[in-house]
């Protein structure tokens, strides 16, 4: 559960949209941090008699809801790491039980990104995915028309939302991350996003540092083409493909 490439997942009470007191909370020792989503976990019936609780009992649950979006959408099922960006991106309930004095591009702490909403994990919102070489970015990066170091792509979106997530997630080798657990940061590539709204103005964005995905939440008080920049920070792995 301490890979990057994979989601972990916290359990919370259902009841009470609370994250239950056994459910772990670290960061790994290679720097990462888990969970990444939360699922309901407490108090569930096996039969008339029995009754469970745990991350055990969350873990299935967060499955399921990828299982699902897997037979609806078929451009899923090759990629597992963009169903990942997308549980990410629909684990938009808020659970309770977060510490304190923290801000959200700095750790996902005990809920991570929040808990899991069938919804908003079920719908179909705007992907984009992008694969090749360690020296592909510079081609991505051209792509859009401008060689300035970032890859750029406008989204139109509505200001009837009521709120918008970006998730964006990418693969590590785990060999190279575990070889240079004991650096400052392990992890081969880190890249950053940035959002801006229709009239060009920053909204914010995520700069974790050793996770392998970021997210970001915004309101779209206008309706127009928003803008996504992506950068990559770090490229210590020059054997990591993109």
């Amino acid at each position: 559960a301490k890979g990057l490439n994979v989601v972990t997942v916290g359990a919370y009470g259902d009841s009470s949209d609370t994250i239950a007191s056994f459910s772990c909370w670290v960061d790994p020792e290679t720097g990462n941090n888990k969970p990444e989503v939360s699922a309901p976990g407490v108090t569930y019936w096996i039969d008339d008699v029995n009754e469970g609780s745990g991350t055990s009992w969350a873990t299935p649950h967060a499955a399921a809801f990828t299982a699902d979006s897997l037979s609806s959408y078929s451009w899923l099922r090759y990629k597992a790491h963009l169903a990942k960006a997308k549980q990410i991106a629909g684990a938009t309930d808020p659970i309770a039980g977060d510490a304190t004095g923290i801000t959200m591009w700095e750790i996902p702490d005990k809920t991570g990104a929040g808990g899991i909403d069938f919804l908003s994990s079920h719908y179909n919102g705007h992907n984009y995915w992008m694969h090749g070489s360690n020296s592909s970015f510079s081609t991505l990066d051209a792509g859009d028309g401008s060689t300035d170091g970032y890859i750029t792509r406008q989204v139109y979106i509505s200001s009837s939302y009521d709120a918008v997530r970006i998730a964006m997630t990418w693969l590590s080798r785990g060999t190279y991350v575990y070889s240079h657990r004991s650096d400052a940061h392990p992890i081969g590539i880190d890249f950053d996003i940035r959002v801006y709204n229709p009239s060009g103005a920053y909204l914010g964005g995520s700069y974790s540092w050793d996770d392998g995905w970021e997210d970001f939440d915004f309101e779209p008080t206008v309706s127009g083409y928003y803008t996504f920049k992506i950068n990559r920070y770090a490229n210590r792995d020059s054997s990591n493909k993109i």
